[in-house]
């Protein structure tokens, strides 16, 4: 679901007045792979996948390196967070860089503190609606010189 004010035009990339929202579930970013392999004294060398996001030189996150993500490396992903770690969805083909570090971060914070539909709801009809039909009231007693555009 997209909110967004109908008398702004639509931007393209980042726009802070236009709430995008999705299902938890459905939330992911799109980072960067960098698998290396680490070793530790001791220890048998592993490979760990780096996340790194835009213009960041350190990883945002990382995640243990399987077979399956060797493929991956120094490309775009698609990941969620699932269970307090990042999980491979897919690779983004479509897409040339990660997001950005803002990006990412709301992101994660709507993961961990996500807005569910009910609340949604509620919030359009307790606010929204009744706003909406209070400027509706107004412009019919006042007449409206704006132009409504439909969207």
């Amino acid at each position: 679901m997209i909110v967004s004010n109908i008398f702004q035009p639509y931007c393209c990339g980042r726009c802070d007045t236009l709430l995008k929202w999705k299902p938890p579930s459905h939330n992911s970013v799109d980072f960067q792979l960098r698998i290396r392999r680490v070793c530790k004294a001791g220890e048998l060398p592993e490979y760990i996948g780096f996340l790194h996001v835009q213009h960041q030189s350190e990883p945002m996150a990382q995640m243990k390196a399987t077979k399956k993500l060797l493929p991956y490396d120094n490309k775009i992903i698609e990941c969620t967070f699932k269970n307090g770690k990042w999980e491979f969805m897919r690779e983004r083909t479509d897409k040339s860089l990660p997001n950005s570090c803002r990006t990412a971060k709301a992101v994660y914070n709507s993961i961990i503190y996500p807005i569910d539909k009910e609340s949604l709801v509620a919030f359009v009809e307790r606010i929204c609606i009744p706003k909406m039909k209070k400027r509706s009231a107004q412009d019919s007693l006042y007449g409206s010189d704006k132009k409504h555009r439909i969207s």
